[in-house]
């Protein structure tokens, strides 16, 4: 009988634990499935941070980066 290699394992980790944050985000998508409003509480769940850059002048116009991040 042939012993799999270590790298199988911690694969076979990855892609389970992958697996759960995709379930989680997936039941948090179907707590709020039917939404009619966007409430703060909403936006809360789904939001992890806002990164809000310094503007920039270029080309004659100014431009401003916005970074959101989600939970997963």
């Amino acid at each position: 009988m042939t012993r799999p290699c270590r790298g199988t394992f911690s694969r076979k980790r990855k892609n389970i634990l992958e697996e759960m944050v995709i379930l989680d985000f997936l039941c948090l998508v179907g707590k709020y499935y039917s939404v009619e409003e966007l409430t703060p509480e909403i936006i809360r769940s789904f939001v992890d941070k806002i990164i809000v850059h310094e503007k920039r002048k270029g080309n004659g116009h100014y431009r401003q980066k916005v970074e959101i991040g989600i939970t997963l």
